[in-house]
């Protein structure tokens, strides 16, 4: 009866050392454009942490320790997207660009942004037409001002037409 019981608290203890165990992950930046990123339960300096965010430059690479439950996010929309390899391995590209054609139809000079740096900023003549290359389309959210400082009303027509 001892022995049954030496035995059984001996897989008890191997069995809940198995419960917090991690995996190195690598994270490569393979792209040309700087990414934010969320890492979530993951094991640091030999604590359990809850969350870390990082900024990692084009073309690096770092590791973390994750708890089998841990995972990894892009921080935001960005020019960036996060491609799993396996739970060991995630990889950070380019998004694909599409292009959106913008009409400033306002008889003024504007500057034409957007929130998540989608684009680069792209100043226009009046009723000037222009093609412009746009990262993660689904997120993109773009405002013009004009000279005055004056945020302008947008209008995106079939997700690729942008008219003011």
């Amino acid at each position: 009866m001892k022995k049954i019981a030496v035995l059984l608290l001996l897989v008890l203890a191997l069995a809940g050392c198995a419960i917090f165990r991690t995996t190195d992950v690598v994270i490569t930046n393979n792209s040309d454009h700087i990414a934010f990123v969320s890492i979530w339960n993951l094991k640091k300096d030999g604590d359990h942490k809850g969350i870390e965010s990082i900024e990692m430059q084009p073309h690096t690479s770092t590791s973390y320790k994750l708890y089998d439950d841990g995972r990894v996010e892009l921080g935001s929309p960005n020019r960036n997207f996060l491609k799993k390899h396996s739970n060991k391995s995630y990889e950070i590209l380019n998004s694909p660009k599409k292009v959106v054609k913008v009409f400033n139809k306002t008889g003024e000079k504007i500057s034409l942004m957007e929130s998540n740096n989608l684009f680069d900023k792209v100043d226009m003549l009046p009723n000037e037409v222009r093609d412009i290359d746009v990262f993660t389309i689904d997120k993109f959210y773009p405002h013009a001002i004009n000279e005055q400082g004056i945020v302008l009303k947008i209008s995106i027509q079939s997700g690729l037409v942008i008219t003011f």
